[in-house]
């Protein structure tokens, strides 16, 4: 904790923003969700998604772990959702000022954990309130099918970047909420 407090201070000191393993905000369709988001595209958050879901292979896990003691053998699922969050703050400018959270434990029939030293949760899910009241929900963990995948809903549309492709953004909104013209979905 004292290093924590250090690197706060240090931060504060600096008046520089400090980022901590995130790198998802900086994609390219996260990139142009913020853009459209600041352009007023679809209005002011509501409600959100991210879901950053990461499966490995047994020798992965034992490359980035090598051992029992290993921190990443042992940490929470819910400490690592800066993948699943960044994105979303990064968009609406809004932190979370209220978190509620759930994990899926430790799946000893999954043979790449059963067979390497993590015994770590499989996954969580968190329900974050931003500090506009608007909420969001977060899926992360080491469940099957790698997603890298968020949606972000205003009150006057939604988008999101496709399951499919991650670099594709799809935006939406209903016929009241567009102009004379404007198609109802974008790609």
């Amino acid at each position: 904790m004292g290093e924590a407090v250090d690197l706060v201070r240090a931060v504060e000191a600096s008046g520089k923003i400090y980022m901590y393993a995130e790198n998802c905000a900086y994609m390219n369709f996260a990139q142009e969700m913020a853009y459209l988001y600041q352009k007023g595209e679809i209005g002011e958050f509501r409600y959100g998604e991210g879901e950053y879901v990461h499966p490995v292979s047994r020798d992965t896990k034992i490359s980035l772990a090598p051992t029992f003691e290993h921190w990443r053998n042992w940490i929470p699922a819910t400490y690592y959702c800066t993948h699943a969050m960044g994105p979303i703050m990064y968009v609406t400018g809004l932190r979370p000022v209220k978190v509620s959270g759930f994990v899926m434990p430790w799946d000893a029939e999954s043979p790449s954990s059963r067979e390497s030293y993590a015994r770590n949760d499989l996954g969580s899910v968190l329900m974050v309130q931003m500090e506009n009241g608007a909420y969001t929900k977060l899926l992360l963990g080491g469940l099957q099918k790698h997603l890298l995948w968020y949606r972000i809903y205003g009150h006057k549309g939604e988008m999101e970047n496709s399951r499919m492709d991650y670099q594709q953004l799809l935006v939406h909104k209903e016929p009241w909420n567009k102009q004379p013209g404007e198609p109802a979905d974008l790609i």
